[in-house]
């Protein structure tokens, strides 16, 4: 995730709703989060897929 997905996610409010997934590794819900920022689907997919392959770089 780079900064401005992460400011995406503050400024929309969907900080919180993404680190319930990330902490409990559900790839589904991250990805869904991520698509209500504005994240292409692939994009989104990547991205959780980031998370979940290495947690603790992104602090879960």
């Amino acid at each position: 995730m780079n900064d401005e997905e992460f400011r995406g996610l503050l400024v929309l409010g969907l900080f919180a709703a993404f680190d319930r997934p990330a902490t409990a590794r559900d790839r589904d819900t991250l990805i869904a989060v991520l698509l209500r920022a504005k994240l292409a689907r692939a994009q989104a997919e990547q991205t959780a897929d980031a998370v979940l392959a290495n947690p603790g770089r992104f602090g879960f």
